[in-house]
């Protein structure tokens, strides 16, 4: 085995072979899943699909998870800079969440392995660098979300027995002389463990809760990177249940920590032949004054005795959102952004003063900066409160119960009081358009557009006309199949719905159409081959019910036959073939044939204006809509691509010209296109929820 642990002082390092190109950050999976911590002083390439072995027990089971690695493209002769141990301690990780799950030494190199709440594992590898493995390389390792390691192990006990008492074996208690890079610490065996974990701390004992406690499976470690003439403490414990919280321990000695002093350190000497070179010293998480010593003609052993070392820290902590500028000066102005999920990270010197201040267009910052004095430590957890800066847009729409509709990000609405008033709140900078929308009234102006709105816009007022005409001919609404309910609008806006009823069982199927001739489409449902159709939009039993078709078939509506009233028809997925009633009773169809492919979607509408309604299909593998002009089998007479996969088909007449168009329901959102030609959506609003059913019709007989 092999571990590594911070270092408190410095250890002189004066070999570093750098390997430069560009350096690449990691990407952030998912607003759960921490980024891959990447050491701010190192250059990193990748990341490359990579698979690992992560060990699950005590008797050396493994599974292998697929993941993503990184590579420090640094070689570490020697030893591995302090910033670098540091930066990947157990105490830095865990301030990201990160908990030591297992360490092991395997014939590349040494492995810690980190688990993480939402359900990664993080492995950072030390490894003997593959173009010379006298040096080493830092490589870190993540698993793809939705994997387990832990998964495999054996469900505890309800009630765990305690792991047996052990002891502790090398190196003995006060032992001293110890090599600070070559620790083997040893310990005998506790019945019924499933892990055990060690802990070594400069001058004092780890407390229970101390984040340095190391995993593993393991009973025998070697621990680096200790300084010199140190006394450190260390302890054992094990675990009979590894995934209990918390975990019962049992400690090594009665909980008697041990400890040992390591031996004193040597001095650093440059030999050389006579002739003339420059010394710099290099150790990442350092820089150094002066920053090289300059020899001329050596003839004789020359002793270093002059760099001064300054640590380098880190100031680091969330902004809250992604994309935040954070300034600070060191000698000169300096800047860093803020990552995917809002992390950001900051690299100081020692004795380091200033001030590091957020900005992002469009957004204030608590606090609005923070300031360091003579900075000795990492700074965790500097984080920053980001909000959003707003403005109102307030007017009076000119009629009471005006909705108003603009878009910020989606599609919005408000809704005007009783006298009109209207207020919208969006966010600084923001451009887009304001449209005031009422039934039988029009507006002057007809909207408002704003470019980058940077202060609240009163007065926005609108002045409202009456006008009969002024209404939307087909309307849109939604059927939830999970419980019935039905959510009818009169115009084809984001807004609240005008008819909200429940009509129907969880599982039924929407059908609407005017099954009486008064000119109001109203609702019905398809049961298991059964029709149940109402002649008004309200709650009640069905007025007409029939058989026809059979449970699987979808059910369409239209007016087959010219004579104003809407009658039945299915469409068979498994055949591709429509069935269609002329009036809405019992018996044969009136009219077979065959349209599309098994698996498309029945729509029907009047493509061409001439009073009829026929069929059409809709594919929901590709997006692409059939139209027939006739309800016959044959060739579609319009073949055009609307949609995407996935989406639900939905027509009506959208513009009151006398033709049905198409349209598609997307998550909880209507794209509306007033020609049956492919295009851009003339309309764009949202109703109901992702997984209900669209559905349209004149539900209010207007215009």
């Amino acid at each position: 085995m092999f571990a590594l642990v911070r270092k408190t002082s410095l250890a002189f390092v004066l070999v570093l072979v750098v390997l430069t190109t560009g350096v690449v950050y990691a990407q952030s999976q998912s607003p759960d899943v921490p980024e891959t911590p990447l050491f701010p002083g190192l250059t990193w390439s990748g990341p490359v699909a990579a698979t690992q072995t992560i060990r699950v027990n005590i008797n050396g089971d493994t599974v292998s998870l697929a993941g993503e690695r990184v590579q420090a493209q640094e070689q570490f002769v020697g030893e591995l800079a302090e910033g670098v141990l540091s930066f990947y301690s157990n105490e830095s990780l865990a301030a990201s969440g990160w908990e030591s799950y297992d360490a092991f030494r395997g014939a590349d190199g040494a492995h810690y392995v980190f688990s993480h709440a939402s359900g990664v594992y993080l492995s950072v590898d030390y490894l003997n660098c593959p173009a010379d493995p006298g040096s080493l390389c830092v490589s870190l390792w993540k698993s793809e979300p939705g994997q387990s390691a832990q998964g495999t192990q054996a469900a505890p006990s309800a009630a765990p027995t305690a792991a047996g008492a052990f002891n502790k074996s090398t190196p003995s208690n006060n032992a001293t002389g110890v090599d600070p890079n070559n620790v083997h610490l040893t310990w005998g065996s506790s019945t019924n463990a499933d892990k055990y974990a060690y802990c070594v701390k400069l001058s004092s004992a780890c407390a229970d809760s101390d984040p340095s406690w190391t995993s593993s499976f393991d009973r025998d470690v070697t621990v680096s990177g200790l300084t010199a003439d140190r006394t450190y403490y260390w302890q054992v414990r094990a675990t009979d249940c590894d995934s209990c919280t918390p975990k019962p321990w049992t400690y090594a000695n009665s909980d008697t920590p041990w400890k040992f002093t390591t031996a004193v350190g040597a001095q650093v000497t440059i030999l050389g032949n006579a002739g003339t070179g420059t010394i710099t010293p290099s150790k990442i998480g350092y820089t150094f004054f002066p920053t090289s010593a300059s020899f001329t003609n050596v003839t004789a052993a020359q002793t270093i005795q002059n760099f001064m070392a300054t640590a380098i820290y880190t100031i680091s902590g969330n902004t809250g959102l992604a994309g935040v500028t954070l300034s600070y000066t060191n000698g000169t102005p300096l800047t860093v952004t803020s990552d995917a999920s809002g992390n950001y990270s900051i690299a100081v010197p020692a004795g380091w003063s200033g001030t590091v201040t957020p900005s992002k267009p469009s957004y204030t910052f608590a606090p609005a900066n923070r300031t360091y004095t003579s900075v000795t430590a990492n700074q965790t957890a500097q984080n920053y409160v980001a909000t959003l800066i707003t403005y109102n847009i307030t007017g009076n729409a000119g009629v009471s119960g005006v909705t108003l509709t603009y878009t910020d990000g989606v599609p919005q609405f408000v809704t005007a009081d009783g006298s009109g008033n209207y207020s919208i709140t969006v966010p600084s900078g923001w451009t887009g358009t304001v449209t005031p929308h009422k039934i039988q009234y029009s507006f002057t102006p007809a909207n408002k557009s704003y470019t980058n709105v940077q202060a609240h816009q009163i007065a926005q007022d609108y002045t409202s006309h009456v006008c009969a005409s002024c209404a939307d001919l087909d309307t849109t609404g939604v059927f939830r199949p999970s419980n019935g309910l039905l959510y009818l609008k009169n115009l084809n806006i984001t807004g609240f719905a005008d008819v909200a009823i429940n009509y129907g069982l969880a599982g039924d199927y929407p059908v609407v159409g005017d099954w009486d001739g008064d000119g109001d489409a109203t609702i019905g449902i398809y049961r298991n081959g059964s029709f149940y159709l109402r002649n008004s939009n309200t709650i009640g039993f069905a007025e007409i019910v029939f058989p026809f078709g059979t449970p699987g078939d979808q059910p369409i509506a239209g007016d087959w036959d010219g004579n104003g009233t809407d009658t039945i028809g299915v469409f068979r997925p498994s055949t591709a073939q429509f069935l269609l009633r002329n009036s809405n009773s019992e018996g044969t169809a009136d009219v077979t044939f065959t349209l599309g492919n098994g698996g498309d979607v029945a729509i029907a509408g009047d493509w061409n204006g001439d009073g009829t309604d026929t069929t059409g299909v809709f594919r929901p593998s590709n997006g692409i809509i059939f139209l027939k002009n006739a309800n016959t089998t044959g060739v579609a007479d319009v073949s055009l691509n609307y949609g995407l996969p996935g989406d639900k088909p939905v027509t009506g007449d959208w513009d009151n010209d006398g033709i049905d168009t198409i349209g598609v329901y997307r998550g909880n959102v209507f794209y509306l296109r007033n020609s049956n030609t492919v295009g851009f959506a003339d309309l764009v609003f949202a109703l109901g929820l992702p997984g209900d059913m669209p559905i349209a019709g004149d539900w209010d007989a207007l215009p």
